[in-house]
């Protein structure tokens, strides 16, 4: 009787760390958007593109968030990989 309380439980802790750490990341969207004119990394013009990617932009998520502008934000990455990976943990 106690087993099924447990996992319902795990599974609900799984489902809070999931929705604090996508909220950290929009935290960290919404404050790179401030320093950067009210856009997003993926709505940069191309000087700000220069300006934090140098010559080494591609349009995936690991060229958005490896930016030290949204390090700095998130102050680690394991937040991001968590949440990239609610979807699975949730199924499991």
């Amino acid at each position: 009787m106690l087993l099924p309380a447990l996992a319902r439980a795990k599974a609900k802790a799984a489902r809070v760390k999931c929705v604090n750490n996508l909220a950290q990341m929009g935290k960290a969207l919404i404050g790179f958007s401030h320093d950067n004119d009210q856009r997003l990394p993926w709505q940069l013009t191309p000087r700000g593109v220069s300006n934090h990617y140098g010559g080494n932009y591609t349009e995936d998520l690991g060229s958005i968030y490896s930016l030290a502008a949204m390090k700095s934000e998130l102050q680690t990455c394991q937040n991001i990989v968590v949440a990239l990976r609610c979807g699975k943990a949730s199924s499991q």
